[in-house]
C-alpha cells in the first residue's frame, strides 16, 4: 500500500499516520523557532544600538531535516530457469485457502449492523479502500487522501441511516503500537463508538497473514483480490503483500500474483533480503531461500 501506507494493510491506518504526526510536530517546532528568530531579527533591525546592516543567520537558510523512507517499497525480481534449484523451504500454502483471509480483520457493530472490516487496494497499490463485508454484501469506500485519516478523519456512509468517521489519533511516544483508530458515528447515526489500538491492528494483520522467517527477520504475507480504480469494484486479478514490522521502520512490498508463473521460480528482493517464490501446478505457493 502506498500509505503504508500502508501498512500496510490495516497498519496503513496506524503507524505511518502516527509517524507523520511526529513529523508534523517537528515541523511545527522548526517553524516556531524560525518565526521566533525572524521576529528577533526584526527587533534587532530597529534597535538604535545595533550598528551596520542586519544579515540573516546562515543556519536559518538550511534545514537539517532528512526525508523519511516510504513504507511501501517496490521489490526487485530475478527470473531463474525452471531447472534451477532453489534453497531450503521456508513455508507453503494453498492459494485458495489464503485468498482474502484478512477480509475479517476486525468485526464491529456500525449502526444497527455488524461488518467485517479490512483494507483493499488497486493492483498497483496506489489507491486504497476501506472494505466492509456482511453476508453477501461488500461496501468499498475509496480513501481519496490518506492524510485525512490523521486530520479530520474519513466519513463512510454504509446505508441511508449509517455514517461513521474513521480517524487515527497519534501517540507520539509510541506511534506504531500506541496510537488509536477512532471509529465514531456521525451525522445523527445511532450506534456504538469504537477505539482500537494500532498495536491490536498489527497483531490482527499478523494473525491473518502467512508468517515466515528468513535471515533473522519475520515476514507476514497477505493474499488479496485487487480493486479496479476505474469502477471501484473487485477485479479478477490478485496480489501478494509482504510485510516486515519494525516500528516506524516497517516496510511492505506488493507483488502481483501474475508475476509468479507456475513452475518458474522467481527470486524477489525485499530490501536486503531475498526469497524465491514458486507457484506449483496445483496452485500452491512455496516460499524458499534462494539457491546459494
Amino acid at each position: 500500500m502506498k500509505a503504508l501506507g500502508t501498512l500496510f494493510l490495516a497498519a496503513a491506518l496506524a503507524a505511518p499516520a502516527a509517524a507523520e504526526s511526529m513529523e508534523d510536530l517537528r515541523q511545527k517546532a522548526d517553524t516556531n523557532l524560525l518565526e521566533g528568530i525572524g521576529q528577533a531579527a526584526e527587533t534587532l533591525k530597529k534597535d538604535a544600538f545595533l550598528p551596520g546592516e542586519w544579515k540573516e543567520p546562515s543556519a536559518v537558510e538550511e534545514s537539517a531535516e532528512e526525508p523519511r523512507e516510504p513504507v511501501l517499497r517496490r521489490p526487485t525480481f530475478i527470473e531463474i530457469g525452471p531447472q534451477v534449484e532453489v534453497g531450503p523451504l521456508l513455508g507453503a500454502f494453498a492459494l485458495a485457502e489464503r485468498l482474502d483471509s484478512h477480509s475479517d480483520l476486525y468485526t464491529l457493530q456500525l449502526g444497527a449492523k455488524t461488518y467485517d472490516i479490512s483494507l483493499a487496494s488497486d493492483p498497483t497499490f496506489d489507491v486504497q479502500y476501506l472494505s466492509f463485508r456482511r453476508e453477501d454484501q461488500q461496501i468499498l469506500h475509496r480513501i481519496k487522501n490518506v492524510n485525512d485519516l490523521r486530520g479530520k478523519g474519513v466519513n463512510v456512509r454504509l446505508d441511508e441511516a449509517t455514517v461513521y468517521n474513521f480517524k487515527v489519533k497519534a501517540n507520539i511516544f509510541s506511534p506504531a503500537r500506541g496510537s488509536t483508530l477512532k471509529v465514531t458515528p456521525v451525522n445523527g447515526t445511532q450506534g456504538p463508538s469504537h477505539s482500537i489500538k494500532t498495536g491490536n491492528i498489527l497483531d490482527a494483520v499478523e494473525r491473518e497473514s502467512f508468517v515466515f522467517k528468513t535471515g533473522g527477520k519475520e515476514f507476514w504475507l497477505l493474499y488479496g483480490t485487487d480493486i479496479d480504480p476505474a469502477t471501484d469494484q473487485p477485479t479478477d486479478t490478485r496480489s501478494f503483500l509482504i510485510i516486515h514490522e519494525e516500528g516506524l521502520s516497517s516496510k511492505a512490498w506488493p507483488i502481483a500474483e501474475g508475476r509468479v508463473e507456475a513452475g518458474k521460480p522467481l527470486v524477489v528482493g525485499l530490501g536486503d533480503t531475498q526469497i524465491a517464490l514458486v507457484k506449483t501446478l496445483s496452485e500452491q505457493l512455496r516460499i524458499h531461500e534462494p539457491a546459494r
